[in-house]
C-alpha cells in the first residue's frame, strides 16, 4: 500500500475504506429543519463515537464539532450535527480519531442527481461520396470513412484531425488480427431520423465476424454500436469488452465525471470522482523521475515505473499514472487537445455512468509480429493467444524439424520467443547458413520468460536476408515464435499509438485485495454493445435534481393498524406516489412474498395478517413511468415462536439416525445457522407444543426424499415431497407444511423420514430447520420476591410479593410456605405473621415448573420502633433533562426497618425511582414524598423544573424516537440478558444457602446429641451456622439483583407500549372528557391539558385503574381551546414507568 518512498499508492485508500470502522449509511442521511441526521454504525472494538471529531463542510464552509450521541462500540446510532441552514446538495463528513487520525470520509449526496447531454441536432449532416471515401460533415466536423478499410481514416473537429481510425472490436484475452471489410457490405452510409448512418460489416483474421454501426448527428456526436455475428473463439474471462478509437498522441489532459465506489476519495488518487489527470507533469522537463531520488509529487503523478520497463525503454516515461488510469462508471470522459476551456475534444457519454474509458497508450517498436504473412512456417506449426506476448500471439510447433523462414531488409535481426518449461532447442539460419543452436528450455523455474530475446545478429551487408529457425530436440521438441526486430533499416517505423478505449465489460479482480467482487466479460454471437463519444469544444453536460424516495419505514400507527412514512425529494407537481403493501408468512423467505389485494393506503389494518411479515413498496410515477422505487422494513405481526430442531436439544424427541449440521457453508441462511437431517429410514423427530398453529421450516433440496407428517398421534399423515432443483448449498429455507387450530392447546407433531423419494432426487433425507409455533403461551422461568429479608418484632408483620418470570408469562400463580411456623407463618397471599423470636424461611414456589425464591425472616422480642423520617433537602430545583439526588434517614438510627418508598405528586414534572433519584421531566412544580414501610411517616420535598433552552424536547425529537427502535430492541435484549444471570445466581445462591443450612443443622444436631461435645466439634458448628449467615446474605443480594433487573426489563417493556388518544370532547360547561384506548398493564393514566400547543403552564389529572378508558378535565375556562394529551403509568417497584404522550388532539370548552 506504501511504495519505496513511503507515499499513499491507491490501494490504500482502497483498503482503508474496506476497513474502516465508521460505516455511515449514505441513503438514510438526511436534513429536518438546522440538524442534519447521520445513522451510522460504530465498527471500533473499543471507541465510543462520543470520542471521535467530525469535520463536515457546507457550500465551501467547513466546521469542526464533537460528537454528542454516545454509540458504543459495535453499536449503531444516529448523529446529530446541528446549524446545517438551506437545502444544500452534499455535506462532506471527516471523521478523526482523539489522535489526529483521519478514520474515514463521506461525500453525503443530499439531492440525488440525473445527468443529460445536449441531444442530436435536427440539421441532418451531409454526405459526400467518393471513389475512395464517403465524408459525413457537420458542424465544425467531418468523419471520413475509408472504403478499403471500411473504417474510419480521419475524423476532424475545427480542423484539429481527432480521431485516426476506427471503430474497432476491443476484447482484452482474445487476439482478434486485422479488420478486413465485406466484400459488398464493407462501408454503407445512408441518411436516418436526422443522422448519418455507417454500417460496416467485416471480419478479423481470427475469424470474429462484427457489424458496426455508427449514428453520426450534425452536432458531431458519434453513437457506435456493434454486434457479433460469428461464435467467438474466447466466450468467457476475459478483462475488457468494448469500442476502441485510433486517435492522435498530443493530447494535453483527460478530465472526468464518473459514479465511483465510494462517494469520497483523496485529491490525489486515481479513483477520484471527479478531476483532470495531465499526461505530463508539470515541470517534468526540470524536475524528472529519477530512479532513488525521493519524488516531490504524488504516486499518481510518476511517470517512470523501473519495475515495469527498463530505464530506457521507450515506455518509460509516456504518461502519468493519472493519465494512463481506466475510469469506470463515467458520466464523461475527455480527451483534452489543448489547455483552453475551449480547446477541441473527444468526449465520451454516459447518462446512466454504465461504461468505463481510458486512453491506451503502447510503443510500436515496429517488430514483425508472429501472425504476419511475411513469416512463412511448414504445416507443423500452430497459434496460442496469450497476453504476455507480444501483441497478444505467439505461434508454435512441438514436431521435431519443423521450420518457418522471414525474409527482412536490413544488416540485423532480433527473435523474440519465450524460454518456458516445456520447450527446447532451436536451430538458427541466416542466408542458408547454419549460425547457432539456441536452447530455449528455461532451467530456472519461476515461471514463462515471455518476449525474451532468443538470438540476435548484427552487422550483415545491407540488402535483402533471410532467417530460419529449425526445431531441433533438447528437452521438448517445441519452439515458440513471438516477433521480430528488423535492425538496420531505416524505413521501419517506431511510434507511441494511442487509443480511446471504451469498455460495456470490464474486470480486473487482482486489483481488489480481496474486496472487489465482480463478473468476467463474456462473449456471444449476437452479443452487442454502444459507446457515445462526441467531437466539440464546449461543455454538453446539465445537471438536474432528480426526483426520490428514501426513508421508507412501516410502523404501528396503533393497535392494530401499520402505517407507511417516507421522504419524498424534488418532486415534480405531475408526479404522483403510489403504495403497495405486502405479505410473506414468517419463516418464509422474501422471494415469497405477496402483495395484499386493495392496500394501497397508508395504513393497513392487521386483522388477519397474525403471522405474517409486512412491508411497504413506494413508488413515485409520472404518468405510467416509474420514476422511482423504495421498500420499506418488514413488521411482524403475531406471536410466532422460533424452536430451533438440533440433536442435542431435550424440546425433541428423535428416533433412528440423525445429522445436525452446524456453522457450515450451506447452513447459512438457516435458522440457529442450524439444519437437521433425518438420515435414514424410519428416522423421526416429534415435538410436543401448546399453541395455536405450527410450522415446520426446512429447504427441498435435490437429495430430498417423502416425508410423512403426524399430527396429534394420527393414523392418517400428509405426505410432503422435498425434492427441489437446487443442490445444498443454493437451497432456500420456507415453509414445508402447516397446520392451524382455532385456539390454543397441547399438540403433537411427527415427522417420519419414509424412504419414498421423486424419481428426479437423489436421496431420500429429510431436512428440519425449525418449528415455529403461533400464539405459544410464555413458559415460566423463574420467580423473584420483593424483599430476600425481612426483620419483624414479634407479633408484626409484613407483606412479600413474588413476580414470576417473564413479565409476559402465562401461569403466574406462586404458593407461600414457611419451614418454621414458630417463628412465622405465610398466608396464600404473601403476608408474613412474626410468631416468636427466631429465623424462618419463607419460600414462594411456581405451580408451573416449580421453581422457587425464598425470604429469611427474622423475628426479635424487643423491637426498636419507628419513629420519624427526614430528608436532606426541602427544595430541589433543576431544568428540564437534570436529575437530582434525595437521601432518606429513618429515625431513630438503630431501629431495624429501614425501608422506605418515594413517591412524586406530578409524574409529567419530575420522577423518582427507588433509591431516590429524582429526574425532571417537565416545567412546573411537584412535590417528592417519602414513606417509611414500618409506621407510615413522611417527608416531602418540592421539586421545581425551569425549561432548559439548551436541549428542547421538539415534536421532531419525538418522531425522531422511532429511529432509536433498535436501541431500545438492544436494551430489552440487555435486559433480558441480565435478567438471566440474575436469576441464574439466585439460583445457585438459593443452593447454596440449602446446603449451608443442612450442614449447620447437622453440626448442632450432633453437638445436641453429644453431651460431651469436643471443641473442634463447636467449631465447626460455629464455622458452618457462620457459613449458614453468609450464603443467606449473598441470596439476599442476588434476589436484590434480581428483583432489579426484573423491574428494569419490564419498565422497558412498559415504556415501548403504543398509547393512543381516540378523541376530546367538551361534555358539559367548563369540562371535557378524554377517551382513549386501554393499555394492557397499565396501573393508571396522566391527562396532560394546556392552552398552548407547546403545553407551557401544563396540568395533570391522573386517573387511577388500568382498565379506564377515559377521564374527566374538570374547571376548565369557558370558550377556551385546550390542548390534551395521554400517557400511561405503570407502577414496578417503588416507581412509576411511563410510557410516551399520545398525539395532541384540541378541544372547545362550553
Amino acid at each position: 500500500m506504501l511504495d519505496a518512498y513511503l507515499r499513499e499508492k491507491p490501494e490504500a485508500w482502497l483498503t482503508k475504506k474496506a476497513y474502516s470502522p465508521i460505516r455511515v449509511d449514505e441513503e438514510e442521511c438526511y436534513i429536518s429543519g438546522e440538524t442534519m441526521y447521520i445513522p451510522v454504525k460504530n465498527w471500533f472494538d473499543h471507541t465510543n463515537m462520543n470520542e471521535v471529531r467530525l469535520e463536515y463542510t457546507v457550500n465551501g464552509e467547513t466546521q469542526k464539532v464533537s460528537i454528542a450521541q454516545s454509540i458504543e462500540p459495535h453499536k449503531e446510532g444516529i448523529i446529530k450535527v446541528g446549524g446545517i441552514s438551506g437545502s444544500p446538495d452534499s455535506v462532506n463528513l471527516k471523521f478523526y480519531t482523539s489522535d489526529g487520525l483521519m478514520a474515514d470520509e463521506y461525500q453525503v449526496d443530499l439531492n440525488k442527481a440525473s445527468y443529460s447531454f445536449t441531444p442530436p441536432s435536427d440539421v441532418t449532416p451531409t454526405i459526400a461520396d467518393t471513389t475512395e471515401a464517403v465524408t459525413v460533415s457537420g458542424d465544425e466536423f467531418s468523419v471520413a470513412f475509408g472504403k478499403e478499410t471500411g473504417l474510419i481514416e480521419k475524423a476532424e473537429f475545427g480542423g484539429k484531425t481527432m480521431i485516426t481510425g476506427g471503430p474497432y472490436l476491443h476484447v482484452t484475452g482474445m487476439s482478434l488480427g486485422d479488420w478486413t471489410p465485406d466484400e459488398e457490405e464493407g462501408i454503407q452510409v445512408t441518411e436516418e431520423d436526422n443522422c448519418a448512418v455507417a454500417t460496416m460489416k467485416g471480419s478479423y483474421a481470427n475469424g470474429q465476424g462484427v457489424e458496426f454501426t455508427v449514428r453520426i448527428s450534425g452536432n458531431g456526436i458519434l453513437a457506435t454500436d456493434y454486434k457479433l455475428t460469428t461464435e467467438p473463439k474466447t466466450t468467457s474471462g476475459l478483462s475488457e469488452v468494448g469500442v476502441s478509437y485510433d486517435i492522435p498522441f498530443d493530447m494535453e489532459s483527460v478530465s472526468w465525471l464518473r459514479d465511483g465506489l465510494y462517494s469520497a476519495y483523496p485529491e490525489d488518487h486515481i479513483g477520484r470522482n471527479e478531476g483532470t489527470a495531465l499526461k505530463v507533469r508539470k515541470n517534468s522537463d526540470t524536475d524528472p523521475d529519477r530512479y532513488g531520488v525521493t519524488p516531490s509529487w504524488p504516486w499518481k503523478d510518476d511517470m517512470m515505473n523501473y519495475f515495469v520497463w527498463a530505464t530506457d525503454d521507450p515506455c518509460n516515461g509516456i504518461a502519468t499514472n493519472d493519465f494512463r488510469s481506466m475510469r469506470e462508471n463515467v458520466y464523461y470522459y475527455n480527451v483534452n487537445y489543448g489547455t483552453e476551456e475551449n480547446a477541441p475534444r473527444i468526449s465520451v457519454e454516459s447518462e446512466k455512468a454504465s461504461v468505463s474509458a481510458r486512453v491506451d497508450l503502447s510503443y510500436d517498436y515496429g517488430y514483425i509480429d508472429d501472425r504476419d504473412p511475411r513469416v512463412k512456417y511448414d504445416e507443423n506449426w500452430a497459434p496460442y493467444d496469450s497476453g504476455s506476448d507480444y501483441a497478444g500471439t505467439e505461434t508454435y510447433s512441438t514436431a521435431l524439424g519443423a521450420s518457418c523462414e522471414l525474409s527482412f531488409e536490413g544488416t540485423g535481426i532480433r527473435f523474440i520467443g519465450s524460454k518456458q518449461a516445456n520447450v527446447g532447442k532451436v536451430k538458427i539460419y541466416i542466408d542458408g547458413e547454419f549460425k547457432e543452436e539456441v536452447d530455449t528450455f528455461n532451467e530456472l523455474g519461476g515461471g514463462d520468460l515471455k518476449q525474451t530475446e532468443i538470438y540476435r545478429i548484427e552487422n550483415l551487408a545491407k540488402g535483402t536476408h533471410k532467417i530460419k529457425l529449425e526445431t531441433s530436440g533438447g528437452h521438448a521438441n517445441c519452439i515458440v515464435v513471438d516477433a521480430f526486430e528488423i535492425l538496420g533499416n531505416e524505413n521501419v517505423t517506431k511510434k507511441v499509438v494511442s487509443k480511446l478505449v471504451i469498455d460495456n465489460q470490464w474486470y480486473y479482480p487482482n486489483l481488489g485485495w480481496g474486496n472487489y467482487t465482480g463478473r468476467s466479460g463474456t462473449l456471444a454471437k449476437d452479443k452487442t454493445g454502444t459507446a457515445t463519444i462526441r467531437l466539440t469544444d464546449k461543455t454538453n453536460m446539465g445537471k438536474a435534481s432528480e426526483a426520490s424516495l428514501s426513508r421508507v419505514r412501516v410502523s404501528e400507527a396503533e393497535e392494530g393498524t401499520l402505517k407507511v412514512d417516507y421522504d419524498l425529494r424534488n418532486a415534480d407537481d405531475g408526479m404522483e406516489v403510489s403504495l403497495q403493501w405486502y405479505k410473506v408468512r414468517v419463516g418464509d423467505p422474501d422471494s415469497k412474498r405477496q402483495a395484499i389485494e386493495g392496500a394501497t393506503k397508508a395504513a393497513l389494518s392487521t386483522d388477519g395478517q397474525e403471522g405474517n411479515r409486512i412491508s411497504c413498496v413506494v413508488s413515485l410515477k409520472q404518468g405510467d413511468v416509474e420514476m422511482a422505487s423504495a421498500a420499506s422494513n418488514s413488521v411482524q405481526v403475531g406471536d410466532c415462536r422460533y424452536h430451533d430442531i438440533v440433536k442435542d436439544s431435550n424440546e425433541f424427541v428423535f428416533e433412528g439416525t440423525i445429522q445436525t449440521d452446524s456453522n457450515k457453508s450451506h447452513t447459512q441462511n438457516a435458522f440457529g445457522k442450524t439444519v437437521t437431517y433425518l438420515m435414514a429410514d424410519q428416522a423421526s423427530v416429534t415435538y410436543t407444543f401448546t399453541g395455536s398453529g405450527i410450522r415446520w421450516l426446512g429447504a427441498k433440496e435435490n437429495n430430498q426424499g417423502i416425508a410423512s407428517v403426524f399430527i396429534d398421534g394420527g393414523s392418517s399423515p400428509e405426505k410432503i415431497d422435498l425434492y427441489g432443483t437446487t443442490g445444498t448449498g443454493n437451497q432456500v429455507n420456507e415453509i414445508l407444511y402447516e397446520k392451524t387450530w382455532g385456539e390454543v392447546g397441547e399438540h403433537t407433531i411427527k415427522i417420519l423420514r419414509t424412504g419414498d423419494k421423486n424419481g428426479s432426487s437423489s436421496g431420500a433425507y429429510v431436512s428440519l430447520d425449525a418449528f415455529i409455533v403461533t400464539n405459544e403461551p410464555v413458559q415460566v422461568t423463574g420467580v423473584n420476591l420483593n424483599a430476600g429479608e425481612l426483620r419483624l418484632a414479634k407479633g408484626g408483620s409484613g407483606r412479600l410479593t413474588a413476580a414470576v418470570l417473564p413479565v409476559d408469562a402465562a401461569n403466574r400463580a406462586v404458593t407461600f410456605t414457611s419451614n418454621n411456623a414458630r417463628v412465622a407463618t405465610v398466608d396464600e397471599e404473601g403476608t408474613v405473621t412474626a410468631v416468636g423470636a427466631g429465623e424462618a424461611v419463607i419460600t414462594a414456589t411456581t405451580a408451573e415448573g416449580r421453581f422457587t425464591a425464598v425470604c429469611i425472616v427474622k423475628v426479635s422480642e424487643a423491637p426498636v420502633g419507628v419513629t420519624g423520617v427526614t430528608l436532606d433537602a426541602e427544595e430541589l430545583n433543576l431544568k428540564e433533562g437534570e436529575r437530582g439526588w434525595l437521601t432518606a434517614t429513618v429515625l431513630p438510627k438503630n431501629t431495624e426497618s429501614q425501608d422506605v418508598m418515594f413517591t412524586t405528586s406530578d409524574g409529567a414534572v419530575a420522577t423518582v425511582n427507588a433509591e431516590g433519584e429524582v429526574t425532571a421531566e417537565g416545567t412546573g412544580e411537584a412535590v417528592i414524598t417519602v414513606t417509611t414501610v414500618e409506621g407510615g411517616f413522611t417527608a416531602a420535598c418540592t421539586v421545581k423544573v425551569a425549561a432548559n433552552p439548551q436541549s428542547p424536547v421538539t415534536e421532531e425529537d419525538l418522531e425522531k424516537a422511532q429511529a432509536d427502535a433498535a436501541q431500545a430492541k438492544a436494551a430489552e435484549a440487555a435486559a433480558k440478558d441480565a435478567l438471566n444471570k440474575a436469576n441464574q445466581k439466585v439460583a445457585e445462591a438459593q443452593k447454596a444457602a440449602a446446603e449451608a443450612e443442612k450442614l449447620a443443622e447437622e453440626k448442632a444436631k450432633a453437638i445436641a446429641e453429644n453431651q460431651k461435645a469436643t471443641e473442634q466439634q463447636r467449631q465447626e458448628a460455629q464455622a458452618a451456622q457462620k457459613e449458614l449467615e453468609t450464603t443467606r446474605a449473598a441470596l439476599a443480594k442476588a434476589q436484590a439483583e434480581a428483583k432489579k433487573a426484573q423491574n428494569q426489563l419490564e419498565k422497558l417493556n412498559f415504556q415501548a407500549k403504543k398509547m393512543t388518544l381516540s378523541k376530546v370532547a367538551g361534555t358539559k360547561k367548563k369540562t371535557a372528557k378524554a377517551t382513549w384506548k386501554k393499555v394492557s398493564g397499565a396501573t393508571g393514566y396522566q391527562i396532560q391539558y394546556a392552552l398552548k400547543s407547546n403545553f407551557k403552564g401544563k396540568k395533570t389529572v391522573t386517573v387511577k385503574g388500568g382498565k379506564k378508558t377515559s377521564g374527566t378535565i374538570k374547571k376548565l375556562k369557558s370558550g377556551k381551546k385546550y390542548y390534551v394529551r395521554v400517557r400511561a403509568y405503570k407502577k414496578i417497584g417503588s416507581q412509576n414507568a411511563y410510557t410516551k404522550f399520545s398525539s395532541t388532539k384540541s378541544v372547545k370548552v362550553k
